[in-house]
């Protein structure tokens, strides 16, 4: 007997349905406004702000390499994702105007999984619930406010759009909506893996709702899936080789612990966090920016709460499949959109690079948000059948749920404010997390750089220290403290201990085989900092030495980023032209000095300031003159008028004055003087006494 498909919804039909994607679309822009005047935060810093070959717009960057870049072995391909970071820092490099994009594709997002809700449910009231639900979870927040959570948004918006040109054709799937939907998939793909899924979403769509099997639709799907993995294996082959090599590691234990795991204890656990990822959307109380090794302890299989979690899990996506095909379909539905689009990335078929995020749940609880509106539909009645008095609890319950999701939502966009926020909020939603731990330490090491007192500096250094003794507890071979550690102890210049940690932690690094060039930049930038101390002890031969360890140092970092085709780091070719000069290599650290200034496009003034100081060493005094006007010049835009220390708008004020003093231009210099007085009451009076007295000295 061949089934009845499920009544068809009112997608079509409804005239105004205009008035409720408007409204969609300014909620979904409302929740996240809070959420614009933030920072680069997290994963932004490395991937958004300091990759340089994303700013200047480099296409083999964009196009033949993977995600990450060469310093991190990754074997995702997600160039569609790369492509629209590089093109915002054509027109602003500002984290406002990327979060401002990351809003508008969250809309989007939301405005087309309405459209194609409209086609699978029967009354339009129930689509439009199933698109708030969506709009409202609080559990996206990650994918939204993160600007790296773009690729979960462009992947859900080829999959809705995928989804919805199929589902609304005619009769069954139709002949060319496939291959266009075959087309979004492969675009989407291009932007995040988990594009996949629509491959299973799509069909699962047709046969719950129309009764059909969407073979052309699998199909072409299928065909798009191949294409992306050519690509992929074409474009970087070498990164990929590598890392079935062994050669290359993208499980790191921190990361994803499951990773490690047995095959039985895997899945097991997988199949847990199958349910952690319910729970959150739908009760998202406690949300976190990471989950790292241990705040997700694996479960052995001797652990009965392992199993009994598993059974809970798998028992509940029965029960509503099973019990709702036949007479609440769209329940049924919800729940398999959630499993399907939630399997690339839970750990079920191959370990991927997280053991959970939050970010990855913005797919799946599409599956959810249908659930949702279909038990709301089911329990107020399929059609108008009941009388609106038994309909109005259940909308009553679904708007109170829908407005508490929106505040928490709103809420939280707050700690995805700006780093030190985030950072100690980590902590504080995760604290048995080591990397969350190490966040926090960053956080405090942050705030001590910007309070008044040397009594508050120190105690944010104590809460730092504290925070990196917690995160070695939970993993005590845990690399990225240890540099974090000797990062610290550089700051509070103990040199000696800096180092010591840093030698711990490089053998553990060549353990894990994680590239980490920046650990050679920071022995560097502390055996710099310790051959400076050693010259103002008087301790010429100690600091000679130590200055050649720093050199080495730096000659490493560089040359592995140059080995990874990496762009060069431009504070670190000041550093290693620092000490060329002071060596006596005065030609090799000018070419230092210009490459950097090269690279950093005026973004480091201090850069400026080395080579001014190098040229006025050497007696070019009107090349000096014109370095430290440029670096005026980017201090002044920047609003660095007395700090940091080696790049504020005083310190070029001064050199300036040394200078015109040093051309026997008084007059000048009486200019550059009443400039200084100009910068207001901050100017220390000192420094303004000992400028007069210089300059009523006869010329020299």
């Amino acid at each position: 007997m061949k089934r009845k498909a499920v009544p068809l919804a009112a997608g079509s039909k409804s005239g105004r349905a205009w008035i409720g994607e408007a409204f969609l679309a300014l909620f979904s822009l409302a929740l996240y406004y809070n959420a614009l005047p933030g920072d680069f935060v997290f994963d932004d810093i490395v991937l958004v702000e300091g990759d340089q070959k994303l700013k200047e717009f480099d296409l083999e960057r964009i196009f033949r390499s993977n995600y990450w870049g060469s310093l991190r072995a990754d074997p995702n391909y997600r160039p569609l994702a790369l492509l629209t970071y590089a093109l915002q820092h054509r027109f602003s490099p500002e984290a406002r105007t990327f979060r401002a994009v990351n809003l508008l594709l969250n809309a989007a997002a939301v405005w087309i999984f309405y459209r194609l809700c409209r086609h699978l449910f029967a009354e339009s009231w129930a689509a439009f619930l199933a698109a708030l639900f969506f709009a409202a979870f609080p559990i996206h927040t990650e994918a939204v406010d993160n600007i790296v959570g773009r690729a979960e948004l462009l992947a859900a918006l080829a999959v809705f759009g995928s989804w919805w040109l199929v589902q609304r054709a005619p009769g069954g799937e139709g002949i060319w909506p496939p291959v266009l939907a075959a087309l979004l998939i492969l675009l989407g793909l291009l932007a995040k893996e988990n594009a996949a899924a629509a491959v299973g979403l799509i069909p699962a769509g047709i046969y719950f709702i129309k009764r059909k099997i969407a073979w052309r639709t699998a199909l072409c799907g299928g065909i798009a899936i191949l294409i992306y993995l050519a690509a992929r294996e074409l474009v970087i082959h070498d990164m990929l080789a590598a890392i079935r090599a062994g050669r290359a590691n993208i499980y790191a234990m921190i990361d994803n612990p499951l990773a490690a795991a047995a095959l039985p204890v895997r899945i097991l656990n997988a199949v847990l966090l199958l349910g952690l990822y319910v729970w959150k959307t739908l009760f998202p109380l406690y949300l976190s920016a990471d989950y790292s090794y241990n705040q997700l302890p694996v479960l052995p299989l001797s652990s009965p709460m392992l199993h009994a979690y598993v059974l809970a899990v798998a028992g509940f996506f029965a029960a509503a499949i099973s019990l709702s095909f036949r007479r609440a379909p769209r329940l049924a539905l919800g729940a398999v959109v959630f499993l399907a689009a939630v399997f690339p990335v839970a750990n079920l078929a191959m370990p991927i690079g997280t053991i959970f995020a939050e970010r990855l749940a913005y797919l799946p609880s599409a599956g959810l948000a249908i659930l949702l509106a279909a038990a709301v539909e089911k329990l107020g009645g399929l059609t108008a059948t009941r009388s609106p008095a038994a309909r109005l609890w259940p909308l009553a319950l679904a708007g109170a749920l829908i407005l508490a999701y929106a505040a928490r939502t709103v809420a939280r966009n707050f700690d995805w404010r700006d780093r030190e926020t985030m950072n100690l909020r980590m902590a504080e939603d995760a604290p048995r997390s080591a990397r969350s731990r190490i966040k926090a330490a960053e956080g405090r090491l942050i705030l001590s750089r910007k309070v008044k007192t040397p009594a508050e500096r120190e105690e944010q250094r104590r809460r730092s220290h504290e925070e990196i003794r917690a995160a070695l507890e939970i993993y005590p071979p845990y690399p990225h403290a240890l540099a974090f550690l000797a990062e610290l102890l550089l700051e509070e210049g103990r040199y000696p201990e800096a180092l010591q940690a840093l030698d711990q932690a490089l053998p553990l690094y060549r353990e894990e085989r994680l590239n980490e060039p920046k650990v050679h930049k920071l022995r560097g930038d502390i055996l710099i900092r310790q051959g400076q101390l050693l010259e103002l002890q008087g301790k010429d031969g100690e600091a000679r030495q130590v200055n050649k360890a720093a050199l080495a140092a730096f000659d490493d970092f560089l040359d592995t980023l140059r080995k990874n085709g990496a762009i060069l780091d431009p504070e670190a070719l000041s550093q290693r032209g620092i000490l060329l000069a002071k060596a006596g290599r005065a030609q090799e650290a000018r070419a230092d000095f210009d490459l950097a200034i090269r690279i950093s496009r005026d973004e480091f003034p201090n850069l400026y300031n080395n080579r001014g100081f190098l040229r006025r060493s050497g007696g070019d005094l009107q090349g000096a003159l014109e370095d430290y006007r440029r670096g005026l010049e980017i201090c002044e835009r920047k609003g660095l008028w007395f700090e940091p220390e080696d790049q504020n708008a005083l310190l070029f004020r001064m050199r300036i004055f040394d200078l015109f003093l040093e051309l026997g231009d008084p007059r000048r210099a009486q200019l550059e003087l009443e400039a200084i007085r100009a910068l207001g009451p901050h100017v220390p009076r000192a420094i303004l006494e000992d400028l007069e007295k210089r300059l009523q000295q006869p010329p020299r």
